[in-house]
């Protein structure tokens, strides 16, 4: 559980007057002051170590860095009351539990990693709070993971646990696909479950990933079933679950969309066509235009095809590959429109006066559309206030007799995994920006590295033993094209 600090915030160090614990007898007693600006953070789980179904607690498992005047400090809140350690118990904690005060009374790593055989932890979920501080000019901050040593008397084969909520975005959202990374060996399995909280602030009840594409929500909860059948040889992993979701005001989601003009007959054979696109930045996206030019359909008028019956009846018309919209109905020449089409049989159905002569007038053998791929220009700047580019597409059409044309735009999210060397470890901090945007679940490094990734400004940091090499392999996937506008024109 590595800290990030790009976002963290600065302040003179705080003081906290009501002191809870007597200083001289506490090893956790406030270190000397602090430097006037401190860079600080508050790390409060949510995620709680179980040891509800355990037997015994042995000890902590730490690691982490603390580097030369920073400061790392601990407390736990079980059953919703703080605690912390003195002279080997759990007691409890008196303070209200914020960074001042944690940070001034708070067990010390050495501590805890002293204590063994905690009995107080058996049976209870521990929620965490660490506080961290260094000076804000600091080459390196420090890092902490937490862990428990712990173990059980009993074969414990199935076991049920839940995630945090986990908020999606400010405004409702539509949900598009859920997918879980899943990991087992032997008989060991899995089953997620997902609950969706609902633009009115109600909870759904757990429901499968499938049940849960096209809802909309503003946030989820995940609930894991493990269960194995043999203790040793069988276990299961969920490593990471993605959730894909659009705002719910999208028009369009997925990674491939398209746009399309209305489809024209401009009576001459046309020669060429363009097209125009305002667009905003693509990063990782592509956008694509194609063109279809087609010959004008044959048609038909008043061609007489039966008898009205007076009752409903059904008759076919002479040709195949009839336009459906331009069809047109007369009886004894006083056109009507109360009728049905059948596309495949080339029928219509209806029913007229007895005696009637029917006719029909319509368009048929279209020509079939052939999207031929437009030759695009680089993108330049629009000089507007959206920071917006517009990309020229064009194609030459060397038939003669094809009047009828329209374009399509089509937008590309691209994706894919990338591996990426980032040189070599100082031992303190360090920042990178990867030539992809990755999906943070996926960032995995070929050596020990402590890292954290912010989504917002894509930056990468991360802390690793000086001298080592930094390998990096993750997947990626781009943002989606926005199109403000496009435009199509043709000649002769």
């Amino acid at each position: 559980m590595p800290i990030r600090f790009a976002t963290d915030y600065f302040g003179a160090a705080q003081e906290f007057v009501e002191e809870p614990l007597d200083g001289s007898t506490d090893p956790d007693a406030p270190d000397s002051p602090a430097s006037t600006f401190m860079k600080t953070a508050l790390l409060k789980s949510n995620v709680p170590l179980d040891c509800s179904d355990v037997s015994a607690v042995n000890g902590f498992v730490i690691t982490g860095d603390e580097p030369t005047d920073s400061s790392r400090r601990i407390i736990f809140k079980i059953d919703d009351a703080l605690y912390k350690f003195q002279s080997g118990q759990l007691v409890p904690y008196t303070a209200p539990g914020g960074f001042g005060d944690v940070i001034k009374w708070g067990n010390k790593v050495s501590t805890l990693e002293a204590l063994s055989n905690i009995t107080a932890f058996v049976g209870k979920e521990i929620f965490p709070i660490i506080a961290l501080q260094a000076p804000a000019d600091a080459a390196a901050f420090p890092t902490i993971k937490l862990g428990l040593s712990v173990q059980s008397d009993a074969a414990q084969l199935s076991k049920t646990q839940y995630s945090p909520v986990y908020v999606l975005g400010e405004d409702t959202q539509i949900i598009t696909a859920i997918a879980a990374d899943i990991q087992t060996q032997g008989s060991g399995a899995v089953e997620v479950a997902v609950q969706l909280r609902y633009p009115s602030g109600t909870w759904s009840a757990y429901m499968t990933f499938a049940q849960a594409a096209n809802q909309s929500a503003t946030a989820v909860k995940f609930r894991f079933n493990y269960s194995v059948q043999t203790v040793g040889s069988d276990s299961a992993c969920v490593n990471s679950i993605t959730v894909k979701h659009v705002d719910n005001s999208a028009v369009i989601s997925g990674d491939v969309s398209n746009l399309y003009s209305t489809v024209l007959d401009f009576e001459f054979g046309l020669k060429s066509a363009y097209a125009v696109v305002r667009h905003a930045p693509l990063v990782d996206a592509k956008i694509e235009a194609y063109v279809n030019f087609m010959a004008p359909p044959k048609h038909k008028d008043l061609v007489q095809i039966g008898t009205a019956t007076g009752a409903s009846q059904t008759l076919t018309l002479p040709d195949s590959s009839v336009v459906a919209s331009s069809i047109q109905l007369f009886a004894d020449g006083n056109p009507f429109f109360n009728f049905d089409f059948n596309t495949q049989a080339s029928t219509v159905t209806f029913a007229a006066a007895q005696g009637a002569i029917i006719a029909a007038t319509y368009d048929y053998d279209y020509g079939q559309e052939e999207w031929l791929q437009m030759t695009p220009d680089d993108p330049q700047p629009y000089n507007d206030e959206l920071g917006s580019y517009s990309t020229r597409f064009s194609l030459t059409n060397d038939a003669d007799d094809l009047s009828i044309a329209n374009v399509r735009i089509r937008l590309r999210r691209l994706s894919g995994s990338a591996t990426e060397n980032l040189g070599t470890a100082t031992g303190k901090t360090q920042l990178f920006t990867l030539k992809h945007k990755p999906k943070p679940s996926t960032i995995a490094f070929a050596q020990s590295v402590n890292f954290s990734f912010d989504e917002d400004t894509g930056i990468l940091s991360l802390v690793a033993a000086q001298g080592s090499a930094l390998s990096v392999s993750y997947d990626w996937l781009g943002d989606s094209p926005t199109v403000y506008s496009f435009a199509a024109g043709f000649s002769v």
